[in-house]
């Protein structure tokens, strides 16, 4: 009888020992280790060290000098999860870049190294202006205004890893034969205002704010941008600025072109009659004192899901504008 077989046997004739498979296994590797030459066992093992020893490490493999990773004191924080991680390293260590465009500023479409279908939006800033936006990042939270959680510093360039919004309200301007309905334009109006207070609220403001520095998502979302371009003030420095910005881009939305500096009005009065909620916002913008005062028109007041209304028509505009990129392959 083989050994194999003498171990299942005594296993079967003995019901109250528990069945262990281990001991199987050991008593078929004792018996294979009688059979088998010295030498072999040995060129076995040595094989297996090999192996062992040259298999490569996992994850990604991070060369030349040591990093540097810039981290605030978390310990005193209420909520990490608006920590703004710096780190003082080339992105394309971790990130290979495919895309790039102007969207609002310098736009790269990026997949992650060791994983290609993770896509991730990197935005291209100055050096010069690295310092004031890092501290604006570390700054400003605000569902409509774009920001930033993660950072790399190289060379002369700053890399601020953000949402990926691939369109202005600029590219829905540009568009000849598409306008929002009222509701689109209410939602539109709802979450620019909703930005532009914040922002003079901590005293920003863009010196001309106009469509192209508004950038629009697929799911609707609304975001003012190109805060490198915003200068320091009182709020209501601030405010006054955006108030004055209002009219030209309501306009631009509407009838896709301004007026004369200075008047506000629109010449289609069929698409937008001189009764209509459009109109009358247009009207108030010109003669508001403060942003909150715009934020209780009926136009936006009573748009409690405005990204949700603009879906489709940012597809819609996705699907038309022409927007000029540059591909790069590795």
């Amino acid at each position: 009888m083989s050994t194999v077989e003498s171990v299942s046997s005594s296993v079967d004739s003995n019901i109250a020992t528990p069945f262990v498979r281990n001991d199987i296994h050991q008593a078929i590797f004792n018996y294979e280790s009688r059979s088998r030459p010295q030498s072999f066992l040995q060129l076995h093992s040595n094989n297996q060290l090999s192996q062992d020893v040259t298999r490569e490490p996992l994850g990604r493999i991070i060369k030349g000098s040591p990093k540097t990773l810039c981290l605030p004191a978390l310990c005193k924080l209420d909520d990490i999860s608006v920590v703004l991680i710096v780190r003082q390293e080339c992105p394309w260590d971790t990130y290979r870049p495919a895309i790039r465009c102007d969207i609002a500023g310098k736009v790269i479409i990026a997949s992650r190294r060791s994983n290609r279908s993770r896509l991730q939006a990197i935005r291209q800033y100055s050096g010069s202006d690295a310092k004031s936006l890092i501290q604006r990042f570390e700054c400003l939270d605000h569902a409509n205004v774009l920001s930033a959680r993660d950072c790399y510093l190289d060379g002369p360039s700053l890399y601020a890893l953000v949402e990926d919004l691939p369109l202005t309200l600029q590219h829905l301007v540009s568009c000849p034969r598409i306008y929002p309905t009222e509701l689109e334009l209410g939602s539109i109006m709802s979450q620019i205002l909703a930005g532009l207070r914040y922002l003079s609220t901590v005293g920003l403001s863009h010196e001309s704010l106009s469509c192209r520095e508004i950038l629009l998502g697929l799911d609707g979302t609304v975001k003012i941008a190109c805060l490198e371009k915003c200068i320091e003030g009182s709020p209501s420095e601030s405010q006054t600025r955006y108030i004055t910005a209002l009219p030209s881009i309501i306009m631009s939305l509407i009838q896709k072109h301004e007026k004369v500096k200075g008047i506000s009005g629109v010449d289609d009065v069929h698409r937008w009659p001189v009764d209509s909620a459009s109109v009358g916002f247009l009207s108030a913008s010109s003669l508001a004192q403060s942003i909150a005062s715009l934020q209780e028109h009926p136009l936006v007041a009573t748009r409690h899901r405005p990204a949700a209304d603009l879906v489709m028509l940012a597809r819609i505009v996705f699907l038309v504008a022409e927007v000029p990129v540059s591909y790069e392959i590795e």
